[in-house]
């Protein structure tokens, strides 16, 4: 996913969901920037004090970056491509999919840790990573074949790069299947229906029915539960699901 979620979304759930304004921004600003913190390097501030950034993200254009296997476990999957988990079939741990037992183990370690200091910022860096947990699901965040697969239709097509990209991958297959490298960024785009093929398998998507609308649902539950735990930064509202903020907004007419 992208700002429009990692962002905004997060804010506006976070806000229905009961959380006071100032609470909600600094969780919002948190999870985008996951995506944003794509340096490492340390800062030095004008009154002395030093601090060592955390990379969570890489370069657009890092492609050849994107493919080390340390970066890819120090950034892809901590952050954008959780593991599931263990699952029957061992070979799908790394595979990233909503409502993973890792998720779920991470739920109740982030509500836990409700009074400490990093609250707020941990609830927003888990929370961008439970949003991609849904757009990234079935891609693993490292190189592997299992990443293999063909952008048949998109909302974004292939350009100029991604075609040389793709050419490149026909023949040197280890340089770029990496989380969804292969079809572009088509699993992020809310609005997108797309179309892949994967071992032999079409696989048709309907982004905003399918990923987007489920992710929020949950999300705003999940934030819910998180204040009736930790009511000093907002009193959760009494409704369990976004369904009734929908209807609202369904029979309510429109002015202007």
């Amino acid at each position: 996913m992208q700002k429009d979620f990692h962002y905004a979304t997060v804010y506006v759930l976070c806000r229905l969901a009961g959380m006071k304004s100032k609470y909600a921004k600094k969780v919002a600003y948190s999870s985008q920037q996951v995506d944003d913190a794509v340096y490492d390097h340390a800062l030095k501030f004008e009154n002395g004090d030093v601090f060592h950034q955390t990379k969570t993200a890489h370069k657009e254009t890092s492609v050849i970056s994107s493919a080390n296997v340390n970066k890819s476990f120090n950034i892809w999957l901590p952050f954008h491509f959780l593991p599931s988990g263990k699952e029957k079939n061992s070979l799908e741990n790394f595979v990233t999919k909503p409502e993973s037992s890792t998720i779920n183990f991470l739920k109740k370690e982030v509500i836990d840790a409700g009074d400490k200091e990093y609250a707020l910022h941990w609830l927003g860096i888990f929370l961008h990573l439970y949003a991609d947990s849904y757009s990234h699901q079935q891609f693993k965040g490292f190189y592997d074949q299992y990443n293999f697969s063909e952008l048949l239709d998109g909302v974004q097509r292939l350009s100029f790069k991604d075609k040389i990209i793709k050419f490149l991958t026909k023949y040197i297959p280890v340089l770029f299947p990496v989380g969804h490298a292969l079809v572009i960024k088509n699993p992020d785009i809310p609005y997108a229906n797309w179309k892949y093929e994967n071992n032999g398998k079409e696989i048709e998507i309907n982004n905003l029915e399918q990923r987007f609308m489920p992710a929020a649902k949950n999300i705003f539950k999940y934030i819910r539960n998180y204040l009736s735990e930790n009511n000093k930064f907002g009193i959760a509202v009494k409704e369990e699901t976004l369904d009734f903020k929908f209807d609202k907004i369904m029979v309510s007419p429109q002015k202007g």
